[in-house]
């Protein structure tokens, strides 16, 4: 994945979570990287795509934060997450 593209994961990611997905559009996703339109369609197909993304990346993230406080656990899935739900609520 190259800068650009994950410059414009990141930066919809924040949007969409602080705006909400509706009022979130491309033009302002583009203008707040000064980028053009063009280019982000030219990296996402559609504003649906780019939300898709996002969305797989920050599971994939809490994936990997389960895989890394549970690391050593014992037990079947269903207790790593558990003892996961009870180290992320206490931070």
């Amino acid at each position: 994945m190259n800068d650009v593209k994950k410059k414009i994961l990141t930066k919809s990611s924040e949007l969409f979570v602080k705006q909400g997905v509706r009022r979130t559009s491309m033009d302002e996703i583009s203008s707040s990287l000064s980028i053009s339109k063009r280019t982000v369609y030219e990296c996402f197909r559609s504003k649906e795509e780019l939300l898709k993304i996002c969305v797989l990346n920050r599971i994939e993230e809490y994936k990997n934060e389960v895989e890394i406080k549970t690391r050593g656990g014992t037990g079947r899935g269903c207790n790593k997450v558990f003892k996961f739900v009870a180290i992320y609520s206490a931070d």
